[in-house]
């Protein structure tokens, strides 16, 4: 028998048919697809719960912040030293406030409008953090700057720091008992808070605080007097027995034959705790300027 050719040869098509499922079985998967559709919904609403909680919660909290006032946000001042409260502190958490208002709550730009305006207000040396604790309270952290003397002009006493930083406060004269008044600067004040003020006599008087003020006897000076220090006229401390005590030069700046620092605060020692007072019990002026002795120098008094 001859075989058949490839030509010949006929190709065996096959045709693909699903499986017959029996009634029992289609029901039983129904019921599975059914459970498995609800699982999968389950899911997804627990996962959209769980994505939205935080928003709403972020949403309720900014609705919530909407409804107070800016007045009655309550501002704190971490570690704010005693002479900050009342009217200073007043006035800084009014600038808070400010800032606040028409503002919408928890965004950065708020707490940054808050850290530039009482940065700028020229009470701080530096601020280290503004955050908005609850929806009703601000905290602040910052370093507050160190209010160190006055510094007398016809229209006022000018507080400034150790450095001769102008701060932000002029006192009506003689009234700013707590501070020691540095008297007849050359220069008048700068222009604007924040600046140091011009002039090297101001700066020996603040040099001369510093030395004093740890002194038990601090608070017997009331004043420092640098009248025509730039020409050479020695400084004075005027104390609160009405008597003027000339001191001389700035501290580290004694000329040869001019008594040492330390030894001027020996004089003052002494007399403070032999006598009371730095002025010795005497109601003339005292010059603590020689190395060898106290010169008492009788003064017109109504000068």
């Amino acid at each position: 028998m001859a075989k058949r050719s490839g030509a010949n040869r006929k190709k065996t098509k096959r045709n693909w048919k699903l499986p017959e499922i029996s009634l029992p079985e289609r029901a039983t998967l129904w019921r599975a697809s059914v459970a498995a559709a609800w699982l999968l919904l389950l899911v997804a609403i627990i996962g959209a719960w769980s994505y939205g909680v935080p928003e709403l919660k972020a949403y309720a909290s900014q609705q919530a912040a909407r409804e107070i006032p800016a007045a009655k946000v309550e501002v704190e001042f971490t570690d704010a030293p005693a002479w900050v409260a009342g009217e200073l502190q007043e006035r800084l958490e009014m600038d808070v406030r400010t800032a606040l208002q028409g503002t919408e709550p928890f965004r950065q730009d708020d707490l940054r409008r808050i850290y530039n305006a009482l940065l700028h207000s020229g009470w701080f040396e530096s601020i280290e953090q503004v955050r908005r604790r609850r929806v009703d309270l601000i905290e602040v952290t910052g370093v507050f700057v160190d209010p160190y003397a006055v510094v007398r002009q016809p229209d006022g006493d000018y507080l400034v720091d150790p450095y001769g930083y102008l701060l932000p406060r002029r006192f009506p004269v003689g009234t700013a008992d707590r501070f020691i008044t540095i008297l007849n600067v050359r220069f008048p004040p700068p222009g604007h808070a924040g600046t140091q003020w011009e002039g090297v006599d101001l700066m020996a008087a603040l040099g001369l605080i510093r030395l004093i003020d740890e002194q038990p006897w601090r608070d017997q000076v009331t004043a420092i007097d640098v009248k025509d220090h730039l020409r050479g006229e020695p400084m004075r401390l005027l104390t609160d027995a009405e008597t003027q005590i000339i001191w001389g030069s700035a501290p580290g700046e004694e000329a040869n034959l001019e008594a040492t620092v330390d030894r001027k605060l020996l004089y003052l020692d002494n007399f403070y705790h032999n006598h009371g007072h730095i002025n010795g019990g005497y109601r003339d002026d005292l010059d603590i300027t020689s190395h060898y002795e106290v010169v008492i120098t009788r003064r017109n008094r109504g000068n």
